[in-house]
């Protein structure tokens, strides 16, 4: 009797999702919007219900006679279930909208009513299972042949929608690298042609960014040229490193590219890291938006490869104005941001230990 009213269940679904998108429906707007949720409602209803009746059926035994005892017998039931719901469904759904990329046959089978078929070929024979005294009145064929043509032909169903997802999606990627690749050789120009047009007379500042370790090669080579190029490159750079307001600009050069005379620039260095925490000593009480990356932009990570690199050796002890620098971190927040921790205090934490 409980197999029997699941079965009911399951084709009450199927006959809702049947009579639901019997007819073309109107895709825009709302109306589209109660359709694809009344379509994915009785798809899972489908697909619940399908599941539990083969669960019954192999409770009570009623699958022998089509599934032979053997250790993939669950698994096999299962799986044809799902199958079966799934390829109903999505025969449904693509009924009226045939999708791009889904192979033609599946389409076709689609708009052939294989949602109203399709299940008769399946429900019909598992409800002669359900009673022995029924599949005993047939023969065996009666109800084997319809019920492997329709979990058969489900199953066809859903490894091509399978196959036709991972194309999709195997293409999609290439258009995703082939647009990734592609905005990075626009980028590379950009970058190539802003070095090309930095003139002498031009702050040093505008170019420094192209001058970071992790920039292309060539990109990071012809800005390089343009800066050494000017005869007082380096006393610009100490120039920057005493300006309150530009000194972690000089961080990116000092990471990576090793200056001619490092212990000119020892000592402006310290005094930078000190500007640094004067800089985070105003901020952070003023600030209406604390975030753990708020100094980010200071570029502590850059400064310390610069100090372990090529600054560590001139006799200036960096420690003191960095442990300063990591206390001004600590400075008391508005109340509404106490509990942001910035990225940059673990940074300095570990070179400090």
């Amino acid at each position: 009797m409980f197999s029997h009213l699941i079965w009911a269940a399951a084709a009450f679904f199927y006959i809702c999702l049947a009579a639901f998108s019997y007819s073309r429906p109107n895709l825009g707007g709302e109306q589209g919007m109660g359709y694809g949720l009344g379509l994915a409602f009785f798809g899972l209803g489908c697909i619940l219900s399908t599941l539990a009746l083969a669960g019954a059926m192999l409770y009570k035994g009623q699958l022998a006679a089509v599934l032979p005892s053997n250790p993939w017998r669950t698994l096999l039931a299962f799986a044809g279930a799902l199958a079966f719901a799934v390829a109903v469904f999505s025969c449904a759904m693509l009924k009226w909208e045939p999708v791009p990329g889904v192979p033609g046959w599946i389409n076709r089978l689609a708009q052939s009513r294989a949602d109203i078929w399709l299940p008769i070929l399946v429900l019909l024979p598992s409800f002669i299972l359900l009673s022995e005294a029924r599949r005993l009145a047939v023969p065996a064929l009666a109800y084997q042949i319809p019920l492997a043509l329709g979990v058969g032909l489900s199953l066809m169903i859903c490894a091509g929608l399978l196959a036709s997802w991972m194309a999709a999606q195997a293409h999609q990627q290439q258009a995703l690298v082939a647009h990734i690749q592609q905005e990075d050789r626009e980028q590379h120009e950009h970058y190539r042609r802003d070095i090309e047009a930095f003139q002498p007379t031009d702050p040093l500042v505008n170019i420094l960014s192209f001058t970071g370790r992790f920039h292309d090669e060539d990109v990071r080579a012809a800005a390089l040229a343009k800066i050494k190029s000017r005869p007082d490159w380096e006393g610009e750079l100490i120039a920057l490193l005493e300006n309150e307001y530009y000194y972690h600009y000089a961080y990116t050069f000092l990471d990576g590219n090793l200056v001619d005379h490092p212990e000119a620039f020892a000592e402006p260095l310290r005094r930078s890291i000190l500007l640094a925490a004067a800089e985070v000593r105003r901020s952070i009480p003023n600030s209406d938006n604390l975030q753990s990356w708020s100094f980010d932009h200071i570029g502590i990570e850059r400064l310390l490869r610069a100090i372990d690199e090529q600054f560590a050796s001139q006799g200036v002890d960096y420690r003191p104005a960095l442990r300063e620098l990591r206390q001004a971190l600590d400075t008391p927040r508005p109340e509404q941001f106490k509990n942001v921790r910035f990225t940059v205090a673990r940074e300095l934490d570990g070179w400090l230990r």
